[in-house]
């Protein structure tokens, strides 16, 4: 069946395999920010993935580029565009 992002109240990184996540195989997605918990129009809580699909290419980043990745994510979870 469908798994479904649990709602959480806070800023949740997990790394992630499945790539119907992040569009499907093969389509150069480092990472994605669902922001999944609000209190009117402010974020209290996302959770963002890292892709960990085969080829993503995440892991093959420099250790300053992953940085760069994660806080281009924790910029959408806090609600930067």
């Amino acid at each position: 069946g469908e798994q479904v992002i649990p709602g959480v109240s806070d800023i949740v990184i997990a790394c992630n395999g499945n790539a119907a996540n992040y569009g499907g195989a093969g389509n150069g997605v480092l990472a994605v920010t669902v922001p999944n918990n609000f209190s009117g129009r402010k974020i209290t809580g996302a959770v963002i993935l890292i892709n960990d699909t085969a080829g993503s290419g995440f892991a093959n980043l420099s250790r300053s580029d992953r940085i760069s990745v994660l806080a281009h994510e924790i910029g959408h979870a806090i609600g930067l565009g």
